[in-house]
């Protein structure tokens, strides 16, 4: 039984949004760090409210995120072992987190000056700029550690998932293809309540 749930991909799904909400985290409590002056009169226990209510918030996003790559890998069809299978599936997963990590992590220092967190707008702001290349070259040098904590957590994020990575069960009866579609649905409706915050 045990090893009937490990190879079906609802663990592989929920081992790595857990990972990607402990990475959620982590960059939480590095933009504290970074923005602390902003923060005089918090206290240790408000801090932690204040980190509670942040994982609720996380939950939204993380799975908005997460969307496409869960639908991918959950839907009830086999080929899901197959290698450009699984490389699109990663591919997905790396690409869509990063760049949400990346955004988690731009906030360290784009706080200080917008006195808010990075949304669409941080676009429309660059929007005249006509030298992009020059542009992240300068802000790349400016803000380094940025790149380099970014470039770990990402280095985390590939390292740990794929060990979570594991050979899934082909579909090879009516029952077992079912059981899969209803695991489904009923994933993928918690996911939807969970974007939609309740």
């Amino acid at each position: 039984m045990i090893k009937w749930i490990r190879e079906y991909p609802i663990t592989e799904v929920l081992l790595r949004l857990t990972l990607v909400m402990l990475l959620f985290s982590i960059t939480r409590f590095l933009f504290y760090l970074f923005n602390i002056e902003s923060f005089p009169s918090v206290s240790g226990y408000e801090l932690l409210i204040i980190f509670l209510g942040g994982v609720r918030f996380d939950l939204t996003a993380v799975l908005y995120v997460n969307s496409l790559y869960l639908i991918v890998l959950l839907l009830p069809f086999n080929g899901k072992n197959h290698r450009i299978f699984r490389e699109i599936v990663n591919s997905i997963f790396y690409i869509t987190n990063g760049l949400a990590l990346f955004l988690n992590c731009a906030d360290f220092s784009y706080f200080k000056f917008t006195s808010k967190r990075t949304t669409i707008t941080v676009f429309e702001e660059f929007g005249n700029e006509v030298n992009y290349g020059s542009l992240a070259y300068n802000l790349a040098i400016d803000y380094y550690y940025i790149i380099i904590i970014w470039v770990l957590l990402m280095g985390l994020l590939v390292y740990v998932s794929k060990r979570i990575q594991k050979e899934l069960i082909p579909i090879n009866s009516v029952k077992r293809f079912f059981l899969q579609f209803i695991i489904f649905l009923f994933f993928i409706t918690t996911a939807v309540i969970g974007i939609r915050g309740g």
